[in-house]
């Protein structure tokens, strides 16, 4: 008896097929491509951020570093730091604003005339403020928190035994009393933080806003 031989060759099976060659296939260079773009930019954003907040970062612990050494003159004025036996002269601080403005001064007031006068005996310490960071602008913020009007210079004067200050503006030899000032410092960056000293010898280190609101200020 004769057995019969199934001579049918039996067809591939497709989905396996498929599978297969796809699971040998790997990426394709369009998929690498994205792959590395997509990894770039969010790479390049979170450089950016990171680069962002320590901007923020130094620029506070400069507009802070700046109100201490106010906060320093204020102490030397009511705590009386006297030169030699000389116990009766004011101490202050004095800025300039400008593009180059990267200095100011801590002085003792001489002459009497509530005024830094630039004279090496006056001067007893210049402070630098580093990294490209600079006195951009100095505001009269007598009547309202605004910077419409800009100063050449800044006087910031404490005199025994009141720890109020004494803040006025030289100009063309004329002396103008001030009832608050704002230090503007900023950054190569473009990043900006503000110091106002009020007449009442409060100091804050502030934000100033596009919008009208103003600043929004913390206490020193």
């Amino acid at each position: 008896m004769k057995h019969k031989t199934n001579n049918k060759i039996q067809e591939p099976n497709c989905y396996m097929l498929h599978a297969t060659r796809y699971m040998n296939a790997g990426f394709t260079l369009m998929e690498l491509i994205v792959t590395v773009s997509i990894f770039a930019l969010i790479s390049t954003v979170v450089l950016v951020r990171n680069s962002q907040f320590d901007n923020e970062v130094l620029l506070a612990d400069v507009a802070y570093d700046v109100a201490l050494s106010i906060r320093q003159a204020q102490n030397y004025g009511i705590h009386v730091l006297g030169q030699g036996t000389n116990f009766d002269n004011a101490y202050g601080v004095y800025f300039e604003a400008g593009t180059d403005a990267t200095t100011y001064k801590l002085f003792l007031d001489l002459d009497g005339n509530y005024a830094y006068s630039s004279s090496p005996e006056e001067t007893l310490e210049t402070f630098t403020l580093g990294r490209g960071f600079t006195v951009a602008r100095l505001c009269d913020f007598s009547t309202a928190k605004t910077c419409d009007s800009e100063l050449e210079n800044a006087n910031i004067i404490f005199e025994r035994p009141n720890p109020d200050a004494i803040i006025n503006t030289v100009s063309g030899g004329v002396t103008r009393a001030l009832g608050a000032v704002g230090i503007e410092l900023v950054t190569p960056r473009g990043g900006s933080r503000l110091v106002v000293v009020e007449s009442t010898g409060q100091i804050s280190v502030s934000r100033l806003e596009e919008a009208p609101a103003g600043v929004e200020e913390v206490g020193i």
